[in-house]
């Protein structure tokens, strides 16, 4: 691989098996899943068995899953397909500061044609700030979307108690769950999920491809038209060598999934360490309740631009933020919610499986030289 690559939260390399799988079925299942014929058959069987594969590792049932294209639809349908069945008129919307642009930005845009939209805050280690009675609006349906691990600094929510008080409060629970499936267990009957998304090139599979777990009984609409695929909630040809591609990567990912999580820890921790006595630092969310697959740490009197510059052109890819905001070296709006663009330059380290104690050694390097120069 080119250079040191420590940038997994915005996408991951491409698993063997993943690229196996997808090549079988480009070969001999290459037809459309949709058509009644032999050939359009063989394809159905492949997409059901991947089906299959998804449910059981995350404990659901095959008909309780949607394939999308990633994440960011799937968040989409989960909020505004659930809003449109209940009615925008009888239901209010929940969800927090730090979340994904693709869950917070529908809340903005939904905020004109709802009663209610409640954007929660976070303390200045990205914990959630959720007041007791706010899920409690007289003639209300609470639906509260709010992530399983936040994408920048790693900091896992109480995904299973907040789904009770939803409960509770008669309402329904989204959790985009993309920096959390295939890297760490996630169960959503455990967890009480009524919707959850995850995204296939998180966890070493296919871009383009993600799917939407939709508890059997949520009510949920269609907001894409054109076709019966996916129960209708989901209209378009489907693309099977890529789901079937995710579904290898995910099997895989989950049976090494222990092991991968302890071997990220201890990286994680080493990488802080060998950084912790160098010059102006803050670590922005750390401790037990954060993923060991993501470290964000700030450099005091330093433009991230600069600083993410100078670490390429050492060979270290890393980032400043989501690759869902690409284009701009703004401080995030997650930084901004945790009050800590005041600490600097905000970096996030993110490890796979893959990566080696002699890259992490080697990056911590790179960024003391660059630091130091800079």
């Amino acid at each position: 691989m080119d250079g040191i690559y420590l940038d997994n939260a915005a996408t991951t390399p491409i698993s063997e098996k993943s690229v196996e799988a997808m090549t079988e079925c480009m070969r001999e299942c290459w037809g459309n899943p949709s058509s009644l014929h032999m050939t359009g058959q063989k394809a159905a069987a492949k997409l059901e068995e991947a089906r299959d594969i998804i449910a059981s590792v995350i404990g659901a049932t095959p008909d309780e899953i949607l394939f999308t294209s990633g994440a960011t639809e799937s968040n989409n349908l989960a909020i505004r397909g659930l809003i449109k069945s209940l009615g925008k008129e009888k239901t209010m919307l929940v969800t927090q500061e730090t979340e994904h642009p693709s869950v917070r930005e529908t809340a903005l845009a939904l905020s004109s044609e709802m009663p209610e939209v409640l954007i929660l805050p976070v303390d200045d280690e990205g914990r959630l700030c959720m007041p007791d009675d706010c899920l409690f609006r007289d003639s209300l349906i609470p639906v509260v979307s709010i992530m399983h691990t936040n994408n920048e600094t790693g900091r896992l929510f109480p995904v299973k108690e907040l789904c009770e008080k939803t409960h509770e409060a008669g309402g329904y629970y989204h959790c985009d769950a993309v920096q959390a499936v295939g890297k760490m267990p996630v169960n959503v009957s455990e967890l009480g999920i009524d919707m959850m998304s995850a995204s296939a090139h998180k966890f070493h599979g296919p871009k383009g491809t993600g799917f939407l777990y939709v508890r059997r009984g949520t009510p949920l609409k269609n907001v894409t038209f054109g076709g019966e695929q996916e129960r209708r909630l989901r209209p378009g040809t489907v693309d099977v060598p890529s789901i079937f591609g995710m579904a290898a990567a995910l099997k895989e990912a989950c049976e090494g999934m222990e092991e991968a999580a302890l071997k990220m820890k201890h990286l994680k921790e080493l990488l802080l360490k060998m950084l912790a006595d160098f010059g102006d630092i803050h670590v922005n969310a750390f401790g037990e309740d954060t993923s060991p697959a993501v470290l964000n740490i700030s450099f005091g009197g330093l433009s991230p631009d600069m600083l993410l510059y100078a670490l390429d052109s050492e060979g270290l890819r890393v980032s400043a933020g989501s690759a869902c905001s690409a284009g701009s070296l703004e401080v995030s709006h997650v930084i901004k919610a945790m009050g800590a663009e005041k600490y600097g330059a905000p970096i996030r380290f993110s490890f796979s499986s893959s990566t080696t104690e002699e890259e992490v050694i080697r990056a911590a390097e790179i960024v003391r030289n660059v630091v130091s120069r800079l």
